[in-house]
């Protein structure tokens, strides 16, 4: 049994969108996608939180969901991963006329774990304020 087994006890379901009043499912140009360094799927439930539980295992491992196109507050990707720290980062690509800003904000397993399930169900991120701009330094 997996972490996401033993503290939600979900049932796998269809990953649907409101978009405008209209559900959407996963198989429209709204459909989020799930990717690790190791496959992206179309981010279906269960798919989607087995690959959170390997990034919670192996600080290597990390999981994007991602939007074709941004439909609220500019949001069009949500990923997170364990830093060295044990702590998990996740951080949200905001599109806006200016560019693509990187915000984030360290979290623990289980609230990392609403955080993506929420987009997952919406589309959006809560309390975006709480988050910080990452800076990127150049190489």
């Amino acid at each position: 049994m997996g972490f996401f087994d033993k503290i939600f006890r979900r049932k796998d379901k269809p990953v649907t969108i409101a978009v405008k009043g209209k559900k959407t499912d996963v198989n429209n140009k709204f459909g989020i996608m799930a990717e690790n360094q190791d496959r992206r799927v179309p981010a279906e439930l269960n798919a989607a939180m087995m690959m959170l539980d390997e990034a919670f295992q192996n600080d290597e491992q990390f999981l994007t969901l991602s939007l074709e196109k941004p439909l609220y507050d500019g949001v069009y990707f949500v990923q997170a991963a364990r830093i060295p720290s044990g702590a998990i980062s996740v951080q949200v690509g905001i599109e806006s006329e200016d560019g693509t800003k990187l915000v984030g904000r360290l979290t623990d397993e289980v609230t990392c774990a609403k955080i993506m399930m929420y987009f997952l169900d919406t589309a959006k991120v809560e309390s975006i304020d709480d988050y910080e701009v990452v800076k990127i330094c150049k190489v």
